[in-house]
């Protein structure tokens, strides 16, 4: 997801939130604040946060945090033939990191009594 919040009054709801899906086996990417300001919900345990880098060659995932540094910065090409690069923020980072997770995640779907994913980094 590529929302967030520096309001304490929204910590608790999204906590919540972020904990059911957790208990459901659900994986939660989010983009961090852009200027370094704590925010709910990639601050949470339960969240792989992502941090964009300016580096597009490389991703880097720190299993201590939780964290994902990626480059959000890319080309998209429109129907009409004209392309446009992306800005180099969070949001984009955390829509490219997605995308890698998403390919990466082996489900356990063979044993329903797990809770939690398996991510493989190749």
């Amino acid at each position: 997801m590529s929302v967030g919040s520096t309001e304490k009054k929204d910590s608790k709801k999204i906590r919540s939130l972020c904990k059911q899906l957790s208990m459901q086996g659900k994986v939660i990417v989010a983009a961090e604040n852009n200027y370094g300001i704590a925010s709910v919900p990639s601050r949470f345990t339960e969240v792989i946060s992502v941090k964009h880098i300016s580096c597009s060659k490389i991703m880097i995932y720190d299993s201590s945090k939780n964290r994902i540094f990626v480059s959000g910065e890319k080309w998209l090409k429109f129907a009409n033939g004209t392309y446009s690069k992306t800005q180099c923020c969070n949001s984009y980072a955390c829509a490219v990191a997605t995308g890698i997770i998403s390919r990466k995640v082996n489900i356990l779907q063979n044993d329903r009594s797990k809770k939690h994913y398996k991510i493989i980094w190749t």
